[in-house]
């Protein structure tokens, strides 16, 4: 939240606003969604053939990515991409950790659609782009 709006706010109505980001913030946190994204990112990053992998993938793709700035065959590139993406989400821990990753986003989403509802903006407009989208 922007520090400056926050300190616009009556003490009171800082005091119900704090609560109900702790309020949300725990409600979140207790979701199966979130403990499933837990376990699995602790699990993948105790898993070293897929850290492995991961590393080999981002190398991969930063050459990729190298390429195609040179010679411009999206086509290719992307195939390759698409390969190797498809080859990376067979390690289990991989695997896990993505399919939790992309129902924590559900439920951020829906959350955020509420959360606008009821403040009357954008959530997702006013956060601005993020590592998820």
């Amino acid at each position: 939240m922007n520090k400056e709006l926050f300190k616009e706010l009556r003490e009171d109505e800082q005091s119900r606003l704090s609560a109900a980001i702790w309020n949300f913030s725990s409600a979140l946190s207790s979701s199966q969604e979130f403990k499933e994204y837990e376990t699995t990112f602790s699990a993948l990053n105790q898993d070293e053939v897929a850290q492995q992998e991961l590393r080999a993938f981002k190398q991969k793709q930063q050459e990729i990515n190298q390429l195609f700035r040179q010679n411009g065959d999206r086509e290719k590139a992307l195939a390759e991409l698409g390969k190797l993406q498809s080859s990376l989400m067979k390690n289990p821990a991989i695997a896990d950790h993505t399919a939790a990753q992309e129902e924590l986003m559900v439920i951020s989403t829906e959350a955020g659609t509420i959360l606008s509802k009821n403040i009357g903006l954008d959530y997702a407009a006013v956060c601005g782009p993020s590592c998820c989208g």
